[in-house]
């Protein structure tokens, strides 16, 4: 039985009802609603495609209501409804009917038959949205503008929606024959401001999500509803029908995949889950999960996991972990993992992992680590760690490279890059390289622009350092030819002598360390201290010259000086015996020492 049947607008929110004063003159429309927003204490949210921002208006409302207002400045051309602080504006001109054709039914099963028109040239309307906001039920017009609409378990008046995309929405009342209970049920239902279609615009959105949905998607917009539960043998064929993707539930299963507004709970999908917005707590889906808000908890995906928003929790697959915004948490992917903002956590793959922006954390990548702005924290690689801005921690892999500063340690069996500042450590087995040193860098090959800091290297290439080739004579060995790199603070040497009497061979080779401290405009005292290996005539025997040299230096050319000084000799040596045409050098010239030579820069 019915009692009535009408159709009203949408009554207006509590802040649609606030009344403002504006008073604008040749004014960008834009520049309008940032004053009504003000006035008002609240937001906008809108697509800038529907209102031409950069359009002069003159406007002047005196104590007049936000939503009369609006109608007043956008020429009745839109509708609003708030959602939260939001105030959301939907671009909708025409205006539509509902020709009542035949409602009937009881508590159990109700029908209601119709079409849809629009109201000024009476032509059919298809694809037009008619839900049942409470019974989350729904269909779609078809192209003569008709509707079957069936519903069940009814225990209030029913509220039929009806909206199409560029339509102003309607709402009808029925009241079948019902009895009352203290307990009745109702969903809770909102407006959610901001894009709702971008997991529609993936790929296998595009793919999965069938045209229905995404029609539904389009003509109801930013109404979420909630729900207890849902299941679905496949896309389209749930529980809430073609308004699953309104629709936000606690426990939803998917027998094969389906696409829903969200989950706040559980929700596994034995192929795939697609949820358009928020999903918190536990999300598995045999081969993939597409979410296209935030999720908070633990998602497991047998090969794909997709957030187009922000992540806090873990996210696990066996392929690739994709994140669009930030990432606060663990992310572990058997392939690949993608953050494209900013990391806060643990990142572990087996091939690569990136972060378009920075890190806080650890990065664990089997072959490679990527940062594209900032590292705080360690990345550990089978082959190669990038980043391409700061770092401040440490990096450990065949090859490290950072573009800008480092702040920390870097460790490498290879090599050391940094583009820029290296406040701290480099430490390779092979090569470093820093445009300006402030720290320390341990290789065979230290490479560097300027430096303020300390080189350990067998050759240190400062480009505005240390640069010498010292030739020199001392009481052990007759000749001497030294290179000096590094800096003033701290220099290596690369040493090679050997005695000239062919009668008295002695070959020496070694390495050492040297500081210079400034006396005076061109002299300067030089402590050096050294390692060389003696050749006596046989290379199984070993004996080691340890030197102290405090010598002296004198410039007489800004690219030539003299040196001399006292040294201090420490030998060992298990060589028992002299070859014959070698000098021998053991229990002799033991202690005290001299050497001289020159120096050129």
């Amino acid at each position: 039985m019915i009692s009535f049947c009408t159709a009203i607008q949408v009554q207006a929110q509590s802040a649609l009802s606030k009344n403002i004063t504006i008073n604008a003159t040749q004014q960008k429309l834009n520049n309008v609603l940032t004053m009504i927003e003000k006035e008002g204490n609240f937001r906008f949210s809108y697509q800038s495609t529907i209102i031409k921002l950069d359009s002069l208006v003159n406007f002047n409302v005196n104590n007049l209501s936000v939503e009369e207002s609006l109608n007043r400045l956008l020429k009745n051309q839109y509708e609003y409804k708030q959602a939260g602080n939001f105030i959301i504006i939907r671009y909708a001109p025409l205006h539509l009917s509902l020709i009542l054709q035949e409602s009937s039914g009881n508590q159990a099963q109700y029908l209601i038959r119709g079409k849809i028109i629009n109201e000024q040239s009476h032509k059919p309307i298809a694809n037009a949205s008619i839900y049942e906001k409470n019974l989350l039920q729904s269909t779609l017009t078809d192209e003569q503008g008709l509707f079957v609409l069936k519903l069940k378990n009814i225990d209030q008046t029913i509220a039929i929606t009806i909206n199409k995309e560029n339509y102003k929405e309607i709402t009808s009342y029925f009241l079948p024959e019902i009895i009352i209970t203290k307990d009745k049920k109702s969903n809770n239902t909102s407006f959610i401001a901001g894009e709702l279609d971008g997991i529609e615009k993936t790929f296998l959105g595009r793919m999965l999500i069938t045209s229905k949905q995404k029609t539904q998607s389009v003509n109801i917009g930013s109404f979420i509803a909630s729900a207890p539960a849902q299941i679905s043998l496949g896309p389209g064929l749930g529980t809430h029908g073609l308004l699953s993707g309104q629709v936000v539930n606690k426990f939803s299963i998917n027998i094969t995949g389906d696409y829903n507004a969200g989950v706040d709970g559980m929700e596994i999908g034995f192929l795939y889950n697609i949820d358009k917005k928020n999903v918190r707590y536990f999300q598995f889906g045999g081969a993939f999960n597409l979410v296209g808000g935030q999720f908070t908890g633990l998602q497991v995906a047998g090969f794909y996991n997709n957030i187009l928003q922000d992540f806090n929790g873990v996210q696990v697959s066996l392929g690739y972990n994709r994140v669009n915004r930030e990432f606060d948490g663990l992310q572990i992917g058997g392939l690949y993992n993608h953050v494209k903002q900013k990391f806060n956590g643990v990142q572990a793959s087996v091939l690569y992992n990136q972060v378009k922006e920075s890190v806080k954390g650890v990065q664990m990548g089997a072959v490679i680590n990527n940062a594209e702005t900032n590292l705080n924290g360690l990345q550990i690689a089978s082959l190669y760690n990038r980043v391409n801005n700061n770092l401040q921690g440490m990096q450990i892999g065949p090859f490290n490279q950072t573009r800008n500063l480092i702040k920390g340690v870097q460790f490498s069996l290879f090599g050391n890059w940094v583009n820029q500042k290296a406040n701290g450590l480099q430490l390779a087995g092979l090569f470093n390289y820093a445009k300006q040193v402030k720290g320390l860098q341990i290789g065979l090959i230290n490479v560097a622009d300027s430096s303020s800091g300390y080189h350990l290297g067998l050759v240190n290439i400062i480009k505005k350092g240390y640069h010498q080739i010292s030739l020199s004579t001392n009481e052990t060995i007759d000749l001497n030819v030294a290179l000096k790199t590094g800096s003033k603070k701290l220099y290596t040497q690369l040493l090679f002598g050997q005695n000239l009497s062919s009668s008295k061979k002695l070959i020496a080779m070694g390495w050492g360390l040297g500081k210079e401290l400034p006396l005076g405009k061109n002299l300067s005292l030089n402590p050096e201290i050294s390692s060389r290996y003696l050749h006596q005539g046989d290379w199984m025997y070993t004996t080691i010259l340890n030197r102290l040299d405090l010598n002296l230096n004198y410039r007489i050319h800004k690219h030539l000086a003299i040196s001399a000084g006292p040294a201090f000799n420490l030998y060992y040596s298990n060589q028992k015996e002299q070859i014959q045409g070698y000098d021998f050098v053991q229990n002799k010239r033991t202690g005290l020492g001299w050497s001289a030579g020159l120096s050129i820069f």
